[in-house]
């Protein structure tokens, strides 16, 4: 069967290949995944470490060996937990929520979400992904040509409106003051 060329530039297409590479290499699974697509989607040959990669999983998939993919899936949804969670704390934190109040704050927004937890499971959450994006940051590496839920949506409006009251932005650019209620 003769391919016909990619549209996209050879550069683009090396640096793509690349941080999927990157990404798999790191032990993100998706990265595999986001090879095959993008190489799908735009009739590109599939690089070695991805075929290779590819035959192996099958192999383990015919043969019932997929422990690997139980345990890397169970970090994965862990991992997406504590990034879902130290970006809310972030965000609380650019409120200018004190770090207590930030880690309880984050727990009430996320309260009824996949993501909830008390303000200690923020916490650790929240450094345990800081310590990880140190050492690890493609463990964070998010599928592109997978829709996940969308994070910052998946909260109470109410409780978006607590937070805007609690801890405003300001209206001129200055210092953000917040009210303890």
């Amino acid at each position: 069967m003769k391919r016909t060329p990619s549209p996209l530039p050879e550069d683009h297409t090396q640096r793509e290949l690349e941080s999927f590479r990157q990404a798999f290499a790191a032990g993100n699974e998706a990265g595999l995944y986001d090879a095959l697509v993008f190489c799908k989607r735009y009739a590109l040959t599939l690089p070695e470490w991805a075929l290779d990669a590819s035959i192996v999983r099958q192999r383990e998939f015919i043969y019932g060996q997929t422990k690997r993919h139980a345990k890397w899936q169970r970090q994965f949804r862990q991992d997406m937990i504590d990034m879902a969670r130290a970006e809310m704390v972030q965000e609380c934190r650019e409120r200018r929520a004190p770090w207590r109040e930030a880690f309880e704050c984050a727990s009430r927004m996320l309260a009824g979400t996949e993501n909830e937890g008390g303000p200690d499971a923020m916490e650790k959450s929240y450094k345990r992904y800081v310590r990880t994006m140190k050492n690890n940051p493609l463990r964070y590496y998010v599928p592109q040509f997978i829709r996940r839920k969308e994070r910052r949506a998946s909260f109470d409006p109410a409780h978006a409106e607590w937070l805007d009251k609690k801890f405003p932005f300001p209206k001129d650019g200055g210092p953000r003051r917040y009210r303890r209620t």
